[in-house]
């Protein structure tokens, strides 16, 4: 039974592999740091996989790997200060993000990771609220409550840098 899991497991690691990256590196991004952390989940997740009892759950099960995996790097990342050369390098290192004149991106980027994750969940990753809450071990009302005041104060921060915009130009 080990075996047959492992290899559904591995399957659905393979077929999915590009949605996993773009859900890591829409919270990180930073293409290095994402491959780094979807590495690091796809040896959790292959030594944990016994864990899984139903493989038709694997989806969730994983992605709750990936976002356990994210959290904790991006804890350890507020924690490490950069050294002198690195702080240099990053002012001196143009920058280029696809998404920078986005607004979306950047509100999005000031939602907490908790906020961030539950939005990447429903609509980059379509999962349902019932996915959701095992992924973030939550109540399925607790999501559905955060997710809409989340959309909601989303709402007002694009509209005010609409107005914001128009004012300016």
């Amino acid at each position: 039974m080990f075996d047959t899991h492992r290899k559904s497991v591995e399957a659905y690691l393979v077929e999915n592999q590009k949605a996993h990256y773009r859900y890591i590196y829409g919270m990180v991004k930073n293409p290095a740091d994402a491959m780094d952390i979807l590495q690091d989940s796809i040896v959790k997740a292959l030594k944990k996989c016994r864990q899984l009892e139903d493989i038709d759950k694997v989806k969730p099960w994983f992605y709750r790997v990936m976002t356990t995996t994210t959290y904790d790097f991006m804890r350890k990342q507020r924690r490490q200060l950069p050294t002198e050369d690195e702080a240099i390098e990053h002012q001196t290192k143009p920058h280029y993000d696809i998404y920078e004149d986005l607004d979306l991106d950047d509100a999005l980027s000031k939602l907490s990771f908790y906020e961030q994750t539950i939005l990447r969940l429903k609509y980059f990753e379509e999962m349902t609220f019932v996915q959701i809450a095992s992924i973030m071990d939550e109540n399925v009302n607790t999501i559905k409550t955060k997710l809409y005041k989340t959309l909601k104060e989303l709402r007002i921060a694009l509209d005010e840098e609409e107005i914001r915009n128009e004012l300016d130009g």
